[in-house]
């Protein structure tokens, strides 16, 4: 009504597009969902789409940088966030090379084998890929040979973990000890396991 005579017109012209996309659009979905059924069911992959990217989740939203406010936080805040922030992007790169995959028991998370982890962690690319430090790098190294012992594959979530506790001390300024790096204190393996 507000567009007059134009609008109806346009309308009509542009309503059978519509239709047209919309059923396409369908016929993409129900293929995709036959395919994925297909490859999950009797060839056992682990799919969430086949020809529709759509269907995949975007969860990880990519903010080029963290403003700064005046009252909520100040330019030292904002550093340390840019800082950790890169860190966690470049572990999920490093996550990525091992092949994620979901554990036959659920679908929520994806995993990798412990043992891929370390080796990729172990290689001097990643090392310099994180931008850890020697001592850094050590600790991560010794985190993983922990879990190696307790588990058979990590989620990203814990691998975060254990790169936020190698670089814990570029970030609060503390004094690690050397006896810290090679136990781990019961309430932090509780998460960890």
């Amino acid at each position: 009504r507000s567009y007059g005579l134009l609008g109806c017109l346009f309308g009509f012209v542009v309503s059978p597009v519509y239709v047209i996309f919309t059923i396409f659009d369908a016929i993409i979905i129900v293929i995709d969902r036959i395919g994925v059924t297909v490859a999950n069911n009797i060839f056992h992959k682990q799919w969430l789409c086949f020809i529709d990217t759509g269907a995949e989740a975007r969860v990880y939203n990519d903010v080029s940088k963290v403003s700064k406010t005046e009252n909520n936080i100040s330019d030292e805040g904002a550093k340390r966030i840019r800082d950790a922030r890169k860190i966690a992007i470049d572990a999920h790169h490093v996550f990525d090379l091992c092949k994620p995959s979901f554990p036959k028991d659920h679908w929520h998370w994806r995993e990798v084998e412990i043992e891929t982890l370390a080796s990729k962690v172990a290689e001097n690319r990643s090392k310099s890929k994180l931008g850890l430090s020697e001592e850094e790098f050590q600790t991560l190294v010794k985190r993983l040979d922990w879990a190696k012992m307790r588990m058979d594959s990590m989620s990203f979530n814990r691998f975060c973990l254990f790169v936020g506790e190698a670089v814990d001390g570029r970030f609060y300024n503390r004094c690690v000890t050397s006896t810290a790096l090679v136990t781990i204190p019961d309430s932090a393996s509780t998460y960890m396991t």
